[in-house]
């Protein structure tokens, strides 16, 4: 089951508050959905704590989203406070915004290289 969750989109406020390169996302209108989900999620193998998927043109009718951010429960049950913060600024970096138009920016350590700078590689474990 998946639950919008206002735990989340204070969170993510809070990161776009102390993140500046988070201003066109807030300055574009982005309208964002925050949600849990109750099971666990792995791909290839490996945990998934959150994922981040843009909305399409024929989904907006029924989910007026540009993006909707899923933070899996189990996984992220035993995350500090600091880590939930990082994971959702990571989840945040995956919206691009260029001439008006929105996409979701692919995992490249070009891009997330603040995050690992600040953090390491195994900054989630």
């Amino acid at each position: 089951m998946f639950e919008i969750s206002t735990e989340l989109k204070e969170l993510a406020d809070k990161v776009f508050a102390k993140v500046k390169e988070f201003k066109p996302i807030t300055d574009s209108g982005c309208r964002i959905a925050y949600q849990y989900a109750d099971k666990e999620k792995k791909s290839g193998g490996k945990t998934v704590y959150a994922d981040t998927m843009k909305v399409s043109d024929k989904m907006k009718a029924v989910a007026p989203y540009d993006f909707i951010i899923t933070f899996y429960k189990p996984s992220c049950v035993l995350l500090s406070p600091e880590k939930m913060e990082i994971l959702m600024r990571h989840e945040l970096k995956h919206i691009g915004i260029k001439d008006g138009r929105f996409f979701i920016v692919p995992h490249d350590v070009e891009d997330f290289s603040d995050i690992i700078e600040e953090h390491g590689m195994s900054w989630i474990i």
